[in-house]
């Protein structure tokens, strides 16, 4: 058993939580209205710049 299955083992009711939200399952059927794509889209990426800040910062010390 490779770390992720002991993880998702150990974790078991957080990740049927994870992977049975409506949004999670909508994005996978391919049903979740483009709005809401788009808003996650858009969260995602203010996300990721503010990440990518904090490592940079994080480097120069």
């Amino acid at each position: 058993m490779d770390i992720f299955d002991r993880l998702k083992a150990a974790t078991v009711a957080d990740w049927h939580s994870y992977v049975g939200h409506d949004f999670v399952r909508q994005m996978g059927a391919g049903t979740l209205p483009q709005a809401a794509f788009r808003t996650y889209l858009v969260q995602d990426y203010l996300f990721l710049v503010q990440f990518a800040r904090a490592i940079r910062c994080n480097r120069r010390r």
